[in-house]
């Protein structure tokens, strides 16, 4: 038996150097030109990669690539939809055997992302596939019954990136600025830490804290929250749980809001407010039905005070209140 393991064991480190050995020599770069090729072909866009590829080796090996760009539609505002001054791809060897697709740290560098529609409302993230365009009176494929191998991401990490969405039709135009994105988690099972800075349409904006695991999301199961944050200069803080936060249902919440003056608020939300201060805010905040529930609701404005129990049937239009 202990003759037979050592066998075993023996073969498992010959084939670990095997590997090793052909990662250390495997030339990825000569691969650019033909997948260069088969994106256009499948996309109908032009995509370009000026840099090269890399393969740094190891059990961990990096896969790098500078100078990525996509194509945008052919009215388009810009040429490109998307580019990507440098994207790295940190991925565990060993986990493959298994058919487990195990990220280590994914890292984007200088991305820029364009989302638009024309005055017609078509979007230019709508892409022809094998020279077919998205035709919805199509029947839908029927499901694969081959499993997919597993994802696990430990680590994304955003810098000096925006993405902008506009609108031809309705003129709308919004932009988020990316700093830096850092979401990191031990594992598929881990909660998740997250990290952000960032603006929206020039408002700074900041995060940090912790959410359930990506597990959870991805089987939409309950989702913890945990996380402080910055909105201007609106202070907010939220904890909890959210039971399908896809669809934002099964909200079961505390908020904290502070802010020092009431017209730091009016700038968010465009309103002209008054000009008083600080302002807090503090519940309990869960849905009900179609509307949500407040508990232990307190505010308070400059010397003004208010405690209040009740429900809100619609929180866009505060319609349907009951204190």
């Amino acid at each position: 038996m202990k003759r037979a393991l050592k066998i075993i064991a023996g073969l498992f480190v010959l084939f670990i150097i095997v590997i090793i050995g052909f990662v250390m020599t495997f030339d990825v770069n000569q691969y650019k030109g033909q997948i260069v090729k088969v994106v256009q072909q499948k996309t109908e866009r032009s995509f370009s990669i000026d840099g090269d590829l890399h393969l740094e080796p190891s059990l961990i090996p990096t896969i790098a690539v500078e100078g990525v760009k996509f194509g945008n539609a052919e009215w388009g505002s810009k040429p490109d939809m998307v580019t990507v001054g440098k994207f790295e791809a940190q991925i565990a060897l060993l986990p493959l055997l298994s058919r487990n697709i195990e990220v280590k740290r994914l890292i984007l560098n200088n991305t820029n992302i364009l989302l638009e529609k024309n005055k017609k409302g078509v979007a230019n993230w709508t892409l022809a596939i094998d020279g077919e365009k998205t035709d919805e009176s199509k029947k839908a494929p029927e499901p694969s019954t081959t499993a997919l191998p597993a994802l696990d991401i430990n680590e994304v990490i955003i810098k000096d990136s925006s993405l902008t969405y506009s609108d031809a039709a309705t003129g709308q135009i919004e932009k988020v600025r990316l700093r830096e994105l850092d979401v990191k988690a031990g594992g598929y099972s881990a909660p998740l830490e997250v990290f952000l800075d960032a603006s929206y349409n020039g408002i700074p904006v900041s995060l940090s804290g912790t959410g359930g695991s990506l597990k959870k999301l991805v089987k939409k199961e309950v989702y913890e929250l945990d996380v402080s944050s910055k909105i201007g200069k609106i202070d907010a803080d939220l904890a909890g749980k959210i039971a399908d936060l896809q669809q934002l249902k099964g909200l079961d919440v505390n908020i904290d809001i502070s802010v020092d003056n009431l017209q730091d608020i009016g700038v968010i939300i465009k309103q002209e407010l008054p000009d008083v201060g600080p302002v807090e805010f503090k519940a309990s905040i869960a849905d009900k039905d179609a509307g949500y529930v407040l508990k232990s609701l307190t505010a308070s404005i400059d010397k003004l005070s208010l405690n209040a129990d009740g429900e809100i049937k619609n929180v866009s239009t505060l319609s349907g209140i009951k204190l």
